[in-house]
């Protein structure tokens, strides 16, 4: 009895061994799985994603390495750009300085235009005044105008009598011009016989050079007094002229011919100029 139950403890003690060892071993593989199998494939799966990403990466810092890469030309391609530009404002900052040199010289000249104007304002101030004055004297002045016009009616009738007596004057005064020059003419002739009849008293001397004065004195009298005559007149005095040329041309070497050729002019001379009644 002892025996079998101590059999059957056995058995059940070898069972619950056996159950043992089998949990044990179950737990074993489960630990096994769970912390070294399972790992290993998270592992190899976190590896593999890892290379995709590399994988990924590279090829992104590639395309941002050649996009870095055109970048980097534009950007040299826009130094260039910039370094022209930098050469075409430095130009430009150049003619600017020129500008600004040309607009302070003008600025200085338009100072002096402004003090100018300043003084021309001034001078209008003053001419303003004046004015002011002149129109005080206008407006006095258009005071009397009917006055004035008043009187002036009555000195144009004076006017219109004086005129036609003006006419008349005129007239008078141009007979009276007539007269005077013919008189003027007879002084004229009357003192180139007195001349004539001087050489001619100087000649009778023998003192040539004194008679050849009066003669050149008379001869110039004669031109004189061309300008001074009528036309119907003029060949008379150039007749005249003639003679007095003929007595200077013979005065030294034939005395005789030019005393009487003095005598020629003198009597033509005496008869006087033409009258107008007689042409």
């Amino acid at each position: 009895m002892n025996s079998e139950q101590a059999q059957t403890s056995n058995a059940k003690l070898t069972i619950f061994l056996i159950i043992l060892i089998g949990i044990a071993a179950v737990a074993g593989i489960l630990i096994l799985y769970w912390f070294g199998y399972k790992p290993i494939q998270e592992n190899a799966a976190r590896l593999d994603e890892l290379e995709l990403r590399m994988e990924q990466n590279q090829k992104l810092v590639w395309e941002k390495f050649e996009e870095l890469d055109a970048s980097l030309d534009d950007v040299e391609t826009e130094l260039d750009s910039v370094e022209i530009s930098i050469k075409k404002i430095g130009t430009e900052l150049t003619g600017l300085k020129i500008s600004v040199e040309a607009i302070a010289a003008e600025q200085n000249q338009l100072l002096e235009d402004v003090e100018s104007l300043e003084s021309d304002v001034a001078q209008l101030n003053e001419l303003t005044d004046e004015l002011q004055t002149i129109k005080d004297l206008r407006d006095s002045l258009q005071e009397n105008i009917g006055v004035l016009e008043s009187e002036f009616r009555g000195v144009t009738e004076l006017l219109e009598q004086f005129n036609l007596r003006a006419d008349s004057i005129n007239e008078e005064v141009a007979s009276f011009g007539e007269r005077w020059q013919a008189l003027e003419n007879e002084i004229q002739i009357i003192k180139v016989m007195d001349l004539i009849e001087s050489s001619r008293e100087l000649l009778s001397k023998g003192n040539i050079s004194q008679a050849q004065e009066k003669i050149l004195e008379a001869r110039q009298l004669i031109d004189d007094l061309r300008s001074n005559v009528d036309d119907y007149q003029l060949e008379v005095l150039s007749e005249i002229a003639d003679r007095l040329q003929e007595v200077l041309d013979a005065i030294r070497n034939a005395p005789n011919s030019a005393r009487n050729l003095l005598e020629n002019a003198w009597q033509m001379l005496l008869s006087g100029l033409p009258d107008p009644e007689n042409n």
